[in-house]
């Protein structure tokens, strides 16, 4: 799909829409065309990474290293929440397994796990990889990407180990290089990046 901008993330709504940040806002795309259909305004100033969990949108800030939480008004507006901060200085990424936030960093090689419904850290997992960016789950797996180790290539994280799993370069890595931006939905993975022509799709590799 055609895609333009300075990507800092994507995720899927439980309607099937796709969310994604821009830094100074954030845009609702259709997942068949990437035509924008909405765009709302982030809490601060920078806007990270969002996901979509237990009916709130996630949203991390750049401008104070905090989590906050949106729910859509009857007026159409988003109103914020602040949750927390982030376990790092800034937060890159973010997404969720059935229990946890799990949320990347400042460059950094880790994977944070952090309880909702109290804002602590519960874990954190140390990968091979420097300059995590965006993340998403598959149910076994933490997806992400890293513009320094893997240029225009996601990878698949073990989130017990950190290990890298496997790798899948796009068909034209050198397209997109800083890969900042993965949501999978209903056996599908989609992909796009800091000033990226395009919002890849692909089925996803089996577990």
């Amino acid at each position: 799909m055609p895609h333009d901008g300075w990507s800092e993330g994507l995720d899927f709504a439980d309607d099937g829409a796709l969310w994604a940040p821009y830094g100074h806002h954030i845009r609702v795309l259709d997942p068949s065309s990437g035509a924008n259909q909405a765009t709302y305004t982030p809490p601060t100033g920078y806007q990270e990474s969002v996901t979509w969990f237990q009916g709130r949108l996630w949203a991390l800030s750049w401008d104070d290293d905090s989590i906050y939480a949106g729910d859509l008004g009857t007026d159409g507006k988003m109103l914020w929440t602040l949750m927390g901060h982030t376990p790092d200085v800034h937060g890159w990424g973010i997404t969720h397994d059935d229990r946890y936030l799990i949320m990347t960093g400042n460059g950094m090689p880790y994977l944070y796990f952090v309880d909702p419904a109290t804002m602590t850290l519960v874990k954190t997992v140390t990968t091979p990889v420097d300059d995590l960016e965006d993340v998403a789950w598959d149910g076994r797996y933490v997806w992400a990407s890293s513009f320094s180790a893997y240029p225009g290539t996601e990878m698949r994280l073990d989130p017990e180990t950190g290990e890298v799993v496997d790798l899948y370069p796009l068909p034209e890595p050198s397209e997109c290089m800083k890969l900042d931006g993965v949501a999978i939905r209903n056996g599908e993975i989609y992909v796009t990046g800091k000033d990226c022509p395009f919002v890849y799709v692909a089925i996803l590799p089996p577990n």
